[in-house]
């Protein structure tokens, strides 16, 4: 099976309801084109603005479970099509830099926050997540112990409806928010990287 993915490079719009009718469109053209799943730009929600003042920066995060991320589930199950979007998490003390990923039947099946956040420029004013996952298919082996950088905690081994067909059993997933592409905590994990 040929797994399609669409890795959709739209520009923001001006506030939620704008956000997600051109999130709307973007879902509607991937799967016209045979997209099995269909992953937001980096926060998505926000056009990933890091307003410098922490109160405009809380009022424009969002809940996991609030309306904006439910809709995103409700076009999933509608369209057939896994959806992975990116979001200001709304969170305490800090937002978080998060994904909800939506399975074809609508059903959140991840929600994970970025572990790996700058102490520097913009998103010193936000806060990392708690865990780092890595989706990696059985052919890849995990390397007897992680780097000790971060804390790895490998997601166990589960079917994986979320894709149309999709044989067998998927170890784990990676979630790569791309901020730190040469080096990043989870590509030390990878074969061939140091």
């Amino acid at each position: 099976m040929i797994l399609k993915v669409a890795l959709l490079q739209i520009l923001p719009g001006n506030g939620l309801t704008e956000q997600f009718h051109i999130g709307e469109e973007a879902l509607r053209r991937a799967k016209d084109a045979g997209a099995d799943l269909a992953l937001f730009p980096e926060m998505w929600s926000t056009g990933y603005e890091i307003p410098p003042d922490e109160d405009v920066l809380g009022r424009m995060a969002v809940s996991a479970d609030g309306n904006f991320i439910k809709k995103f589930g409700w076009l999933a199950k509608n369209l057939e099509m896994a959806i992975g979007i990116t979001f200001l998490e709304k969170h305490s003390p800090r937002p978080k830099n998060s994904i909800a990923l939506y399975d074809r039947h609508g059903e959140r099946k991840l929600l994970y926050s970025k572990v790996h956040t700058c102490e520097f420029g913009d998103e010193r004013l936000l806060s990392a997540g708690d865990d780092f996952y890595a989706l990696l298919p059985l052919l890849w082996p995990l390397p007897a112990s992680p780097a000790p950088s971060f804390r790895y905690k490998p997601a166990a081994a589960f079917p994986c409806p979320c894709l149309p067909g999709m044989p067998g059993i998927v170890r784990s997933l990676r979630v790569p928010l791309p901020y730190r592409l040469k080096r990043p905590p989870g590509g030390r994990l990878l074969p061939g990287n140091p």
